[in-house]
Parts: structure tokens; sequence; C-alpha cells
């Protein structure tokens, strides 16, 4: 049976457009990107006190040609109790018209839990993106919980349809223990995205292996599968590493980064991984990190930020070094940039300035955004990147790592940010001409 979220509000014109944000920098000589920076206010439940933004995501939610925003928030009501929401945010966006502004509906409300994640994937073949959640369970009251949530928005609307979702069964020997992270991906090669969690209570990685039929309304999945296990897997990654064309895993931990190789056979319902292998040490967790191809070489690289002392933090990369198809990673750490004043709160990657080499974009404790130009030589194995250039500041520190998308439809790589604390969401509109 098909339910949809009840109300919905309309943000209209965007009630506050800052002005234009240049950045302005002879860095090697390399023409740097400028940004127009708009703030997005939001009601109601992202007014929550302490309101913590956990997850970004980026899917054409209802088929109109443009990138929507979908957000994992937590934070306490009016009677100090623990809630998450999940919020799609519809992208209302273009080049001609950028004061039209965003609307949004929730997908999730009022469920009690410290925090919520979300992955977007079309999990029934319908070629729609659906939505999947999980929610930590922070009190005695609240709840911890994996869903599915087949999307039945119709093309161009502004109210969210979905499905009742499917709950899957989380419940690690025997106990409800905290989910931290999820990430889909296609880990069987069978054309359906599966599903893999981070766990804590135990410390685990955990698959469950999509059994969907195509174009069903019904979803099904396998029963969760522990596939390694890591400490703390704060943040995940599915990309493959080693050039076999089957993802493998790589997570966050308290010690550094953790890499799991798909070892499963195509087509199989079983899923299968070698051990964990700790590639990337530092000795404070990094709380997001990325997987992209920075050095030209078709191979996805690591990039992170790191506590490596009391009085120094460090943005850093790790270059994939692992031979084709071989079942042992390997990956040569290196500093980027450290700085004793400066504390990273998230990182990701992105091309910015359009010569098609992935910039790293950083965001600091005190909400600034810092973009570090891609400057590898063409042919070099080891990536290089300029000083760090302030790209603008945001009104407080994000959580969830900034996501890219072409928001306006103008060709270029715009960046939207969800700051922690505030009901505000902005969006970075870049201003290179195609």
């Amino acid at each position: 049976m098909n339910w949809s979220i009840g109300w919905r509000r309309v943000l209209g014109i965007v009630s506050l457009a800052l002005a234009a944000v240049g950045v302005f920098s002879t860095v090697e000589a390399q023409e740097l990107p400028s940004f127009t920076k708009y703030l997005f206010p939001t009601e109601a439940y992202w007014d929550l006190r302490g309101t913590i933004h956990y997850d970004l995501e980026v899917a054409d939610i209802n088929r109109d040609g443009r990138p929507d925003l979908i957000v994992g928030s937590g934070g306490v009501n009016s009677d100090y109790h623990a809630e998450v929401a999940t919020t799609v945010v519809f992208n209302h966006l273009a080049a001609d018209e950028i004061e039209e502004g965003i609307s949004e509906d929730f997908l999730l409300s009022l469920e009690f839990g410290i925090g919520t994640r979300c992955a977007a994937a079309d999990f029934n073949g319908d070629g729609i993106a659906d939505i999947a959640t999980i929610n930590s369970a922070g009190t005695s009251n609240s709840v911890t919980n994996v869903k599915v949530h087949v999307n039945r928005t119709p093309v161009g609307g502004d109210a969210i349809v979905f499905d009742a979702p499917l709950v899957l069964p989380y419940t690690p020997n025997g106990l409800m223990g905290s989910l931290l992270e999820i990430v889909v991906a296609d880990f069987n090669l069978d054309g359906r995205p599966d599903i893999a969690l981070g766990t804590q209570s135990p410390n685990a990685i955990v698959v469950y292996m999509n059994q969907t039929r195509k174009g069903s309304s019904n979803p099904a999945f396998s029963g969760p599968v522990q596939v390694g296990g890591t400490s703390y897997p704060y943040s995940m990654i599915a990309a493959d590493f080693n050039g076999d064309g089957l993802p493998d895993i790589a997570a966050t931990t308290n010690l550094g980064i953790d890499v799991l190789v798909n070892t499963g056979r195509r087509l199989s319902q079983i899923p299968a991984f070698a051990e964990t292998v700790n590639l990337v040490t530092y000795s404070s967790s990094s709380q997001n990190f990325g997987a992209a191809n920075l050095n030209g070489d078709a191979r996805k690289d690591l990039m992170y930020f790191s506590y490596d002392s009391p009085y120094e933090s460090k943005v850093g990369v790790a270059t994939n070094t692992t031979r084709p198809r071989g079942s042992s990673p390997e990956f040569l750490q290196s500093v980027v940039w450290g700085n004793e004043t400066f504390t990273p709160a998230t990182i990701g990657g992105a091309d910015i300035n359009g010569d098609s080499k992935l910039d790293l974009i950083v965001t600091d404790a005190i909400g600034k955004v810092l973009a570090f130009m891609n400057q590898t030589a063409s042919g070099a194995a080891q990536p290089s990147f300029s000083d760090p250039v302030e790209v603008t500041a945001l009104s407080e520190v994000t959580r969830a790592a900034p996501v890219e998308a072409d928001f306006d439809g103008d060709g270029a790589n715009d960046l939207a940010f969800a700051p922690i604390g505030t009901s505000n969401l902005t969006i970075l509109v870049n201003n290179r001409l195609p």
C-alpha cells in the first residue's frame, strides 16, 4: 500500500542570498573558481535544538532531471527526547532563476534515536531512486533499524510518495547494536545494489544481499552477514580498489582506514571479503573520508584528515598502488598539508575549476570551506595539491561531507553543505562558465 507524508512546505523565494564569494589566488597561475553562496532557511523539524545533519546525499527523487538532496538528521525536541528524520529537499534551481529556491518533505519524522544515515539507489530496478535509512538507538525508548523505502514520487512532484518501508532484521548475537554507517553497492554484480552497514556492538561490517525482482514493489534482501571486523567503522566507502570489477569496502576507524577486498563470486548471494587490512594509520579518528582517482591512473585513491598530535591536524591522501586484481591492497600514505591551528571537520572531492582533476574540499571546526587545488602532472604517480585557499565560511561546522552536483543546470559543478545546529542548508553555486 502506498503512503505519502501528509504535509509539505514550499519555501518559495529564498529569504537570504549572500553576495558572491570570489576566490583570488596565484596558486601556480592556476585559475581558481568563484562561488555565489545561498542560504536556504528550512522549517519545522530542522529547528530541533542541537540539530546535527549526519548525512547528505544526492539523487533525482522526482525525476525532473535536477539533482535533489537527501539529509539525515538528529536533534532534541522540546521534551529533550532525541529524535531523527530523513528529509528530501527538492531542487528548483535553474541557471536563469536561481532565486526560485527549494522545497522540502519528510521521509521519516519524530522517530526516537540519536541520528540517521541514508543512501539512495534503485533497489528494485524500475529506474527510480529509492532510499535506505538506518537509525541508531540512543535511549531505552529508541530503536535501531534498517529500512528500505521504494520511491513512488510522481515525475516533477514536490511531495514524496514512498511505499511502506521494508524493515530489515538487525540482531547481531541476539542483541540490538548501534548502526554507524550505510553504503550501497552491487557487491555480486547482478545488477542490484546491495547494502553494507558499519556497526558497533559488535564492531563489524554487515552485508545484506539484494534479492528484489526487477520492478517489484516488494523489496527483498538476504539476512545480515558479517563479512569483517573493524574498530568502530564510523564512515564507509564502497569502491573497486584492485580493478577486478567488484566493489571493495573501506572504513574509517579509531586507528586509521581499514580495507576489505571483495572475494565473492559474481551473482552469488553469499557475500565474501578478505581479512580486514589496516592501510592508513593515524592517532585519532577521521570522521569521514573519500575515494577518488586523484592522479589519473584509473585507480581509486583515498583522501582523509587526521589528528596526529594535540597540536597539529593534517589533510592526507593515500595513493592506490594495488596490483591489478591483487588480493592484498596497497596504498602509499602522504600528507597534503598540516597546521597547528587547523581542525578539520569534513573532506570530499570535486572538480571545481573544470580541469578534469578532482580537488580536495575540506571544512574546518569553525565552518571555513577550504579548497586544495589538484596540481598533479600528467603521468605522475603521486598526486600533488596547492596550499589551501579559503572559498567561503559557513554559519556552523559540518558533520556530513559536502556533496557535488550541477544544481542549477549550467554545466559547472556546485557544492552543497548541511551545517549542524542550524536550519540553513548552504549551496555554493559555481560561477565558472563551462
